[in-house]
């Protein structure tokens, strides 16, 4: 279709809205330098995203480097390959050797090592992280209107963009897969292996895949290399190069058959006193299942033994964190002189420092001896590193070496000195999530300030019900008046209450949690109070009071959070410039709300790791605005949009993906196809429980009943969505927000002008036309106008559709919203021509020449793009099989099958028999005879 842009007394009107240079977030007083000195596009790094685990080993001075082996191993040869054999193969060592070729020869690789304690958002951030210390430009695919909020991996989808577009082969390395125990860390990598273009690499290495990784043929196609136990093992040639061809036959013989070319076998061996490799052979009886005791073991003195059992309590280490926890100087200096362990502490250079980590084997045996011979000891150890690491801000690993010591007290009081469920405000939502599995219900009880985490941990996840069920008991326990003593649970409750209604997209206050608003409003206002409980409330003021049209509250709290957080919170500054911009478009007020969105946009870009949503968010609000300006090519936008709501985006992000889905939905395939679309999400709304979005997907569903003329299940829809049946509560912006007022309203006077109850629809709109003029809602007052204008024509009241059609024009003007006209298609273009015929001379005129132009322009339905393959299978469905299909024009069986899917897919149907109703209806196939 047309866009609009052509028409010139359209373009004059769009270019003198939009060529303001000045960008009114960098005006802005309040925002300083924050906002005005932003240039740099990198994304700012989480504070809690260990450098090491993004970076390739570095090669060990004694590492043997096997030719063929690595040939064979070197992951840009394939798209898949994968190292699968048991500890002490050498798997981790073997793959960052061809990863560092591949650095060597220009092609970017990203290096991450798995942890089955991460959280699906922990896991989508660390792939992110991994891609940027590869060089590549991650960022690139946030400027693409495709971008996706509501993926449950967002980083994740974004990447797979990035290295599309990259072009040249990327690999992505993945160690320690066997350790991916938790299903949603094996579905999120199902993600990536299925999202993957042609150009990414994958290299896996681990003891064994986990359960329901999916790495088969029909994901990844027959390009793949799989490297066992078997072809890891050391031949005799290969051992004897190892120990520099020092070894007698003899010698050689008894170590390949003491190792069965078992790698650490072979290293243990090698990092031996040569003077005592015979008598050792004595004590060694089966070194494949008892290499530890007596093999490494064999070579150590008695502290040596008890320093290397404690060091191998520590996941990752560095210098002085060994020191610290063990109290012990130079710890980690006398563990590299140690000569049976060269090669087996592994070395990674990671943000300027050195960082350590014992062979996987060590470490397994060491926390199992210590945890089965000295309780007691284990228990110190893993007490002190937790210390340790909250000294180091380091929350969730200093926990679970808490969890790992049993000191419930010390797990608490690690998470509740990092502020409790404030933590969400410092490090973000998915580290608070990682918190609470930690937590057991019975801390929970002996620690109630930890209820608020559990709380809002559940929210995020998606357990709405649950995190409601644990809020009403959290609100229990607080008195009516709060005192000193239970100031901090207060805070901390009030904070979850305003989660719990963002995650689960509730858009009104009951008279309890206003009562505990106004309450907390008195507390953090005090100049010294915790500055993070500030920015929590005024991030918080500013999402709800927009919600409700009381914008100019909203930006004063908005302003307030900046000034805050200052320069040093990108995301926070995101939030509010997406909230102003929210707040400029409802208000017609063009220009500002797309700088607002830029603004927005470029500061989540730089803190994408952190709030990896916040961009995607801010290019879904501007595509929103787009659409309602009617410049957006429907015929090619729209089908990436998912159908999947992804929990923890804003409810503004949640009205306008539905609202893009279902208006590009009913432009490209009709409003029966747009009604299907919407019973999708529908059901998926009530199953995770967003009363406000079921109340906007509610009235939508009467509209577009309304739009198919089917008025009676209209009216039963109004009823069964709990629908407001008084104009005062259909425009009432305390109980709902200003997006759902306008939606039922808007739904009522299109039910009010099908069935004829004009009077009954006249009121409506005149009240919600006060209520509009009073809060600033252009966007609200100009959609209303639009059904106002066709509800008098329908009514015959000619003059009274073009009074309508007037004061349409005149905002039109101003904001150039042309879609809620486009949209009513015949009706508005009757009436625009009798108002160009009767008021020839109106200074309006050359607007509503503009808008005519670009009505009679646009189809009313534009039919998908169907290729001469996929019509012979579309004219042959309603008679024929798949096989006598694939004989009478000469395909398989299967390529039948892979166009009938693209057929469904254009035409937005399910069945062969509605493929063939929907394509007649296009005019694709011929009408039935």
């Amino acid at each position: 279709m047309d866009s609009g842009i052509t028409f010139e007394p359209l373009a004059n009107v769009r270019r003198e809205i939009v060529s303001e240079p000045d960008n009114p977030a960098e005006k802005d007083p309040a925002r300083g330098r924050a906002g005005a000195t932003v240039q740099s596009t990198a994304p700012e790094t989480p504070l809690w995203l260990l450098g090491h685990r993004s970076t390739i080993p570095v090669r060990s001075s004694s590492f043997f480097r096997r030719d063929a082996l690595t040939q064979r191993c070197l992951p840009t040869a394939r798209r898949l390959t994968l190292l699968i054999a048991p500890g002490g193969f050498g798997k981790t060592s073997l793959l960052a050797e061809c990863c560092r070729d591949a650095v060597e020869s220009g092609t970017p690789v990203a290096w991450l090592t798995l942890d089955g304690r991460d959280e699906p958002a922990m896991l989508d951030a660390y792939l992110a992280y991994a891609f940027d210390l590869a060089g590549m430009d991650i960022l690139v695919p946030l400027d693409s209107d495709k971008a996706d909020p509501h993926s449950p991996y967002p980083c994740t989808a974004l990447l797979m963009r990035a290295v599309a577009a990259y072009g040249g082969p990327v690999v992505l390395g993945l160690d320690e897969v066997e350790r991916l125990t938790d299903p949603a860390l094996v579905a999120h990598v199902n993600f990536l292996v299925r999202a993957a273009p042609a150009n990414l690499h994958l290299a896996l290495a681990g003891r064994e895949l986990p359960p329901g990784l999916d790495v088969s043929e029909s994901v990844l196609g027959s390009d793949a290399e799989i490297l066992t136990a078997e072809d890891l093992r050391f031949t005799r040639k290969d051992i004897a190069g190892f120990f520099g061809h020092r070894l007698s036959r003899r010698d050689l013989d008894s170590v390949a058959a003491m190792s069965a070319g078992w790698p650490i076998a072979l290293r243990i061996r090698h990092n031996e006193n040569p003077a005592d490799m015979t008598g050792s052979d004595r004590v060694v009886r089966d070194v494949v299942e008892n290499w530890v005791e007596s093999r490494l073991w064999y070579s150590f003195t008695e502290p040596e033994r008890e320093l290397l059992l404690d060091v191998g309590l520590f996941d990752w280490m560095d210098a002085e964190l060994v020191e610290e926890a063990l109290g012990t100087r130079g710890a980690l200096r006398c563990l590299r002189e140690m000569r049976g362990l060269d090669g087996l502490l592994v070395p990674v250079r990671a943000n300027g420092s050195e960082i350590w980590q014992l062979h996987g084997l060590i470490r397994d045996y060491c926390v199992a001896w210590r945890r089965r011979n000295t309780p007691l000891r284990y228990r110190r150890v893993q007490h002190d590193i937790a210390v340790a690491l909250a000294r180091r801000g380091r929350i969730v690993a200093a926990m679970r070496h808490a969890a790992q010591a049993e000191d419930g007290t010390l797990l608490a009081t690690v998470l509740l000195d990092a502020g409790g469920v404030r933590l969400w405000l410092r490090e973000g939502m998915e580290r608070l999530v990682a918190t609470d599995r930690l937590l057991s219900r019975e801390l929970i009880a002996e620690h109630p300030r930890l209820a608020p985490v559990r709380c809002v941990a559940l929210a995020a996840r998606g357990r709405l019900p649950d995190a409601r069920r644990v809020l009403r008991s959290v609100l229990v326990m607080l008195p009516q008046a709060p005192s000193a003593d239970d100031l901090d649970l207060f805070l901390d409750a009030c904070l979850a209450q305003a989660m719990v209604s963002f995650f689960g997209c509730e858009s009104a206050l009951t008279e309890e949690m206003e009562s505990m608003m106004t309450q907390a409003r008195h507390l953090v206002e005090a100049p010294s109070f915790d500055p993070v409980v500030r920015w929590g409330w005024e991030m918080c003021q500013c999402v709800h009071l927009g919600l409700h049209a009381s914008f100019d509250e909203a930006m004063d709290h908005g302003r307030r959070l900046r000034r805050l957080a200052g320069a040093g919170r990108p995301e926070l500054a995101s939030v509010i410039d997406v909230q102003f911009g929210l707040i400029a478009m409802a208000q017609g007020r063009v220009r500002e709300a797309l700088s607002w969105y830029r603004s927005g946009h470029r500061l989540a870009r730089k803190s994408f790791l952190a709030g990896p949503q916040l961009a995607s968010i801010a290019n879904v609000l501007r595509r929103e605005l787009d659409i309602e300006r009617n410049l957006t090519e429907v015929a090619d936008a729209g089908e990436s949009l998912p159908r999947e709501m992804h929990r923890g985006a804003q409810l503004a992000a949640h009205f306008a993906a539905s609202d893009i889905a279902l208006e590009l939905k009913r432009a490209t395939r009709g409003t029966d196809v747009a009604l299907e679309l919407l019973e999708d999400l529908w059901a998926q709304t009530l199953r995770v429980g967003y009363p406000a979005l079921e109340r906007h997907l509610a009235a939508q569903r009467v509209s577009l009943l309304v739009d198919v003329g089917r008025t009676e299940d209209a009216r039963q829809a109004w009823t069964a969505g709990g629908l407001p049946e008084t104009d005062a509560a259909c425009a009432d912006l305390i109980g709902q927000s200003w997006r759902e007022a306008e939606s039922v309203t808007c739904a009522r006077l299109r039910l009010c002008t099908a069935v004829g109850e004009f009077d009954a629809g006249r009121r409506l709109g005149r009240t919600m036309l006060e209520v509009a003029a009073k809060r600033g809602l252009k966007r609200t007052a100009m959609r209303v106008r639009v059904l106002c204008l066709k509800l008098e024509e329908r009514s015959g009241a000619g003059s009274a559709a073009i009074a309508h059609l007037v004061a349409y024009l005149e905002m039109f003007v101003e904001t150039d919203y042309a879609r809620a006209l486009v949209r009513e298609g015949a009706v508005a273009a009757t009436v625009v021509e009798r108002f160009l015929h009767a008021q020839p001379d109106s200074p309006l005129r050359d607007t509503a020449e503009g808008l005519l132009a670009l009505i009679r322009a646009t189809p009313a339905t534009v039919p998908p793009r169907i290729s001469e393959r996929e019509l012979e299978v579309l004219r042959r469905l309603e008679t024929d099989r798949d096989d006598d299909i694939a004989a009478a024009i000469g395909i398989s069986r299967h390529g039948v099958r892979y166009r009938l899917r693209s057929i469904f897919g254009k035409l937005g149907v399910h069945t062969r028999r509605k493929a063939v109703a929907r394509a007649r209806a296009l005019g694709i196939l011929p009408p039935a005879e």
